[in-house]
């Protein structure tokens, strides 16, 4: 699958999210989609940023980012997601927002910097193998 088609993808992937939900998603249009929608978030303001979305699961993350191929980005999400949050992340939101407040978030520069140095053009790539090993999974087009 080239850039075009991943791109085509992924904007198919998007409208359906937003119209019927991230669970609407099959496990495979996940493993794509979440990742993206991660490294966008996190590129544009930080593991903070991320994670101040109460919906936002940085351990999911760690694990599509895997289903990938990007094991350096899937490490760095897990080892923000498991200092951040040690026995999980709270579901209480009052609760989680506190927590996220007492964080040092300069401990994770070097994290940040993995995804930062994960291009999108890196990232499309790493989606079109995954279509490609997909047996039709995740197919556009």
């Amino acid at each position: 699958m080239n850039e075009e088609a991943v791109k085509a993808l992924l904007g198919a992937l998007d409208r359906k999210a937003i119209a019927r939900g991230v669970a609407a998603l099959t496990e495979a249009e996940r493993d794509a989609w979440v990742p993206v929608w991660a490294l966008l978030t996190i590129g544009s303001g930080g593991f903070r940023y991320f994670l101040d979305n109460s919906q936002a699961d940085l351990a999911d993350a760690a694990r599509r980012f895997r289903h990938l191929g990007l094991d350096a980005a899937g490490a760095a999400c897990e080892r923000v997601a498991s200092e951040v949050f040690p026995g999980g992340a709270p579901a209480d939101h009052d609760e989680r927002s506190d927590l996220l407040a007492r964080v040092d978030w300069s401990r994770f520069g070097a994290e940040e910097g993995v995804l930062v140095a994960l291009t999108r053009e890196g990232l499309y790539r790493a989606i079109g193998d995954y279509a490609r090993r997909s047996d039709g999974a995740l197919a556009w087009g």
